[in-house]
């Protein structure tokens, strides 16, 4: 420890330093209940406890704000939409047939519905003008790709997996 006496720093050399644990406890029990071994071990022990004590602080930090975090995420808005879902584009060839799948499309996957319901709409027109056109012409037979629809993301029109 360092004091400063008349603008002068003097260190104060701790005489029982050069002693171990155990020779400390063997000087105090020859040297009776009231020592100045019993300070030192004291002293000692504070210390220990002090270098415990922020270890406890620091982990105690650590969990909250991992705690924090955990609670924070679910709760934070989807940045797709203020629902938290996305929109996916689906197709049934054929129509009630129960078998969905992902279309042929340039994107499938969109944030809002309303985005997703107009791509379907402009498909399902598209893919219609063109079954016109060639029933007009008389290319042959066409099969349609089926009719698109919107769902969220965390609907499956499939149903659930089986096992």
């Amino acid at each position: 420890m360092r004091f400063l006496q008349r603008n002068r720093a003097t260190t104060v050399v701790n005489p029982l330093a050069h002693l171990s644990d155990d020779e400390l406890v063997a000087e105090h029990c020859e040297s009776g209940a009231n020592s100045h071994f019993l300070s030192e071990m004291v002293r000692r022990l504070m210390r220990s406890n002090e270098r415990l004590s922020t270890w406890l602080l620091v982990f105690t930090v650590a969990i909250f704000l991992l705690t924090a975090v955990l609670l924070w995420a679910p709760l934070k808005p989807s940045p797709t939409d203020a629902r938290g879902s996305s929109w996916v584009l689906w197709v049934e060839p054929p129509t009630e047939s129960n078998r969905w799948s992902f279309p042929r499309a340039s994107q499938i996957a969109f944030s809002r519905r309303e985005d997703c319901e107009r791509a379907a709409e402009e498909e399902n027109d598209k893919q219609f003008k063109l079954l016109l056109e060639r029933r007009k012409t008389g290319q042959g037979s066409v099969v349609s790709q089926g009719t698109l629809r919107c769902f969220p993301d965390t609907v499956n029109p499939r149903g659930p997996k089986r096992k």
